[in-house]
């Protein structure tokens, strides 16, 4: 989302146009719309770190297509740096495969 935030912006859509494409208030694509994404979407602007699922999104999603357990997943996002606990990563997990309807063993 941030990624396609500045896509937006560097094309000279109007932060209001964007807000209004993703739901967000202005303040948050005003936010969204400079700095490294990997760090906007880690870490708030006071430099403490955020539980933002969507930024390890696609890693849990391949995760998941491997056959990994809850558990290794979630020692691998801790080690990218993800802050959350485990049960609400195995929630997350849940609804990933179910939203994508991966097949587990």
């Amino acid at each position: 989302m941030i990624v396609k935030i500045q896509r937006y912006l560097a094309d000279g859509y109007a932060p209001t146009t964007i807000r209004d494409l993703f739901g967000h208030s202005w303040k948050t694509i005003r936010i969204y719309g400079k700095g490294d994404p990997y760090q906007l979407c880690r870490f708030d602007s006071s430099g403490m770190k955020r539980v933002n699922y969507e930024c390890y999104r696609d890693d849990i999603a391949n995760y998941l297509r491997m056959n990994m357990q809850f558990k290794e997943i979630f020692e691998r996002i801790v080690s990218d740096g993800y802050n959350g606990s485990y049960s609400q990563t195995a929630a997350y997990c849940n609804k990933l495969i179910a939203e994508l309807g991966i097949l587990t063993h």
